[in-house]
């Protein structure tokens, strides 16, 4: 799960009359595969502003002078010296490792990092044996030999893949999305949890957490669509279309983003793994199955109100909840 911001905020003002201090969070990062523990530490929370069109992979999130984005809280990386594992940024596309501050793929090596995935060797070899690739001439001539000393660092080790996208900045790792929720609209790399969230907090009738943004390509161009699931079932036609609009309207003027569709869901409809992950390929899936056929699909049977063209700017709410955090 991301660590936002505002979550953070809001608990420090609900527990501070009972003196808790900032001081006493530790923002963590971590994953099975690493036995858990990653980076983090007991400290005031880093939180950097990043814009949000300077999040895809190999390009620079810091530093930049960004004043109203996306609000990011970052986790103290160790010293490898003191825990036995690292933590490097890679390309994932030429597997070349990134400079402080450009996004990239996280890998890790280390004793505490597993031997594999039980019974399952190509998937092993393809996330546990990754190997980082020569750093390019034009990043090395750029940085001081401290910083290139830094970046051939157990190049030659094997890394787990985490399938994770974030970067290094001033000591701490920036997470900002993973790979396979990337959502590429009309030449735009956008993190699928960022929109989701400007949906959600645009509108009230939707369950936070159980929004599903992804793209469709099937068509002459390229769209994005939203399956969000409501808080109940109860609601009339007129607060159904308003919702839509909310979500229209927060999206294109937080995010600059023109939805190509909307589909909302009865409570507990959208599609989750057991331990709660949006299934967003599937939701995917279903949403194509749905509008080709104007009938129900094996992954969700029914839906609750479909909206399909874009409303025009005059149809739209003039006030719009700007969206600063994740």
């Amino acid at each position: 799960e991301p660590i936002r911001a505002t979550t953070l905020s809001a608990f420090e003002d609900h527990f501070k009359p009972v003196g808790f201090s900032p001081s006493s969070w530790c923002c963590a990062y971590g994953l099975a595969e690493n036995c858990l523990y990653a980076a983090g530490q007991i400290e005031t929370p880093v939180i950097l502003t990043l814009g949000r069109n300077s999040l895809g992979v190999g390009e620079r999130a810091m530093p930049n002078d960004v004043t109203d984005g996306l609000r990011v809280p970052g986790c103290r990386v160790p010293l490898q010296k003191e825990v036995g594992h690292w933590i490097r940024i890679v390309r994932p596309n030429d597997m070349k490792p990134c400079c402080d501050g450009v996004v990239g793929e996280v890998w890790m090596g280390g004793k505490s990092v597993t031997a594999g995935y039980w019974e399952m060797p190509e998937l092993t070899d393809e996330t546990f044996h990754a190997e980082i690739g020569e750093p390019s001439m034009r990043t090395t001539s750029s940085l001081g030999e401290a910083s290139v000393k830094k970046l051939l660092a157990n190049k030659d080790a094997q890394h787990l893949r985490t399938g994770d996208l974030g970067f290094i900045w001033q000591e701490h790792l920036y997470i900002v999305g993973r790979i396979k929720d990337i959502v590429s609209i009309n030449g735009r790399t956008l993190h699928a949890h960022d929109i989701e969230v400007c949906a959600e907090i645009a509108c009230s009738l939707l369950r936070p957490g159980c929004c599903a943004a992804v793209a469709i390509h099937e068509t002459i161009k390229e769209e994005l669509v939203l399956l969000a699931e409501l808080r109940e079932d109860t609601h009339s036609t007129s607060q159904l279309e308003e919702a839509v609009a909310a979500i229209v309207r927060s999206l294109q003027q937080n995010m600059s983003l023109t939805v190509g569709g909307i589909m909302l869901l009865s409570p507990r409809a959208i599609l989750k793994t057991t331990s709660g992950k949006l299934r967003r390929r599937e939701c995917r899936q279903a949403y194509l199955d749905i509008t080709e056929t104007k009938d129900g699909s094996q992954l969700i049977s029914t839906y609750v109100h479909l909206w399909q063209q874009p409303t025009k700017a005059s149809d739209v709410p003039p006030a719009a909840v700007p969206i600063s955090d994740r």
